[in-house]
């Protein structure tokens, strides 16, 4: 995780007061800060975030994987076409 989109402990403070007086624009704004009145305790909200980031990067990892397996599956077409066109040329 980057540690410069998390909060520190005063920061999730002050984002959960602005939002519990219903003054949002006056909380510090960091990744997930919206979810802050969901959560009572500073360390239940950074487990909430880093499950978050790892289920995306999860996703991320997801799709590079199934783009690699395209590639790969269309070099290997190329080269059966390559191969079987040198193989009808002899």
């Amino acid at each position: 995780m980057v540690s410069t989109d998390l909060p520190t402990q005063d920061e999730f403070e002050e984002a959960q007061d602005a939002l519990d007086n219903d003054d949002p624009e006056l909380a510090p704004h960091f990744a997930y800060w919206h979810h802050v009145d969901e959560f009572d305790e500073y360390s239940t909200f950074m487990a909430y975030v880093a499950a978050n980031k790892a289920s995306r990067s999860a996703q991320s990892a997801s799709a590079a994987e199934s783009a690699l397996d395209g590639y790969e599956r269309a070099a290997k077409g190329l080269l059966l076409g390559i191969g079987a066109r040198l193989s009808s040329r002899r």
